[in-house]
């Protein structure tokens, strides 16, 4: 028996990274410029199983831990897309009105400052599919490097978390396809 196959389904194509202060407003987000590898988005679960002496197999199993995981390689080079990698605020980066100088001052991260993302690329049928996560830190141990004979791209990492200001179910986020604004 042959198997159908919807191509409209199949999903190829970048996705536009935005990124914002924790609780922020749509219109406060961020585009973040251009990315490399694409956006991984990744989910790992731990699972308790309850198990009898009576019994050869798992009787019950439990969900104990959810971690969900974001991350791309940015590819603007940008002081702050390389403080939002590193876990900086964007109190971090400065601009110097007068010289125009900007300047990622590096120091003591006293608190994690927590982010919001969205991320939109290509959904099946024609749609747009959208990614929007509430809180997340960057976990990420960035590094970058400066060559000859290729671009510098940053790696970036944030986790997802539990954001229980939220209500509804979708605590960590949520994913919508919908068709394209006009």
């Amino acid at each position: 028996m042959a198997t159908k196959i919807t191509t409209e389904n199949i999903i190829i194509g970048p996705a536009q990274l935005l990124a914002g202060e924790y609780g922020c407003e749509d219109l406060d987000l961020v585009d973040l410029g251009g990315t490399t590898g694409g956006v991984t988005v990744s989910m790992s679960r731990t699972f308790y199983d309850v198990k009898a002496d009576q019994a050869i197999g798992i009787l019950k199993r439990q969900e104990t831990e959810r971690t969900m995981r974001v991350s791309t390689t940015l590819l603007e080079a940008t002081l702050s897309n390389l403080a939002l990698a590193w876990g900086y605020g964007a109190d971090a980066v400065t601009v110097d009105e007068v010289s125009g100088k900007t300047t990622f001052n590096i120091g003591n991260v006293t608190e994690i400052p927590y982010k919001r993302l969205r991320f939109i690329g290509p959904g099946p049928e024609g749609q747009e599919r959208t990614y929007d996560v509430h809180k997340v830190a960057s976990v990420g141990d960035g590094s970058h490097d400066l060559r000859k004979e290729s671009e510098t791209g940053i790696p970036v990492e944030f986790e997802v978390l539990y954001d229980a200001s939220q209500t509804g179910p979708g605590k960590f986020g949520k994913v919508v396809d919908a068709k394209p604004a006009p």
